[in-house]
């Protein structure tokens, strides 16, 4: 494990005025079909609990984004559900979070009373550290849940 270093930087060298991308190889890729089929199964799943009139998929946030899946509780309060289908969960907690906070939070309102993020992944015993260090620094309410397609059920939820 690398922590962060200051003095290791990347190349000092690179001639700024005329290179404009940076070449990652290892960029992950979203599967479009496994997503799809994870947000059809996890709907299904949230609605058979809930119910359907409680659980929609693709609300619209701010501007023309749209949130996976919405969960209106009991009370009046909205649960946002990001899917993510990277490999990588790490790939899928660093777009994931992201766009969740933007869903609740833009421009200056809180309209989740609690964001999570679901992944067809299990977390590694560091990904689950990364995932309860993020639930304690942000204010809101935050969850990681590995949803299994195959059983149809949560697995685990952090």
């Amino acid at each position: 494990n690398i922590g962060f270093s200051f003095d290791e930087t990347g190349s000092e060298n690179s001639d700024l005025d005329t290179s404009g991308t940076r070449r990652n190889t290892n960029k992950e890729i979203e599967l479009i079909f496994k997503h799809n089929i994870l947000q059809k199964k996890f709907l299904k799943y949230l609605q058979d609990r809930y119910g359907k009139t409680m659980v929609k998929r693709e609300c619209r946030a701010s501007g023309a984004s749209r949130i996976d899946i919405t969960q209106r509780t009991n009370d009046g309060d909205y649960i946002f559900y990001e899917i993510k289908t990277y490999n990588s969960l790490r790939s899928s907690i660093r777009e994931g979070v992201g766009q969740l906070l933007e869903y609740c939070l833009f421009p200056d309102v809180q309209v989740a009373k609690k964001i999570v993020l679901v992944s067809h992944v299990s977390p590694s015993d560091e990904l689950k550290a990364y995932i309860n260090h993020i639930k304690n620094f942000i204010s809101i309410p935050f969850s990681y849940i590995h949803f299994d397609t195959e059983k149809e059920e949560i697995i685990l939820e952090i």
